[in-house]
């Protein structure tokens, strides 16, 4: 949460780093890949806000990779899409799911 409120309120990609490199080390601790994915996906907004969409689509790959077994994947799939969609790759981020899509 610290990281979110650095970054996305007080703009400072700095502290949010910060706070979320001690959340990445927490949940590396206690072996939490919820914890990690939801780390990862988070932190790939701040290079994504600078153009590094390099970066941001590798922090989502680690943080796909660490969501396999959780919940999560749906939450990282639309935050693909969002960095994608910044970065005028409209059609860059298929469906990761095979329910149906709704029209």
């Amino acid at each position: 949460m610290a990281g979110r409120l650095a970054f996305f309120d007080l703009r400072d990609p700095m502290s949010a780093r910060a706070s979320y490199g001690a959340a990445l080390d927490s949940s590396r601790e206690a072996n939490d890949p919820h914890l990690a994915a939801a780390t990862l996906g988070h932190l790939s907004f701040i290079p994504a806000a600078s153009g590094g969409f390099n970066a941001a689509t590798d922090l989502l790959e680690s943080a796909n990779n660490a969501a396999s077994l959780t919940v999560l994947p749906s939450w990282l799939a639309s935050v693909e899409a969002e960095i994608q969609a910044k970065a005028g790759q409209i059609h860059a981020s298929p469906p990761r799911s095979t329910a149906p899509r709704v029209h």
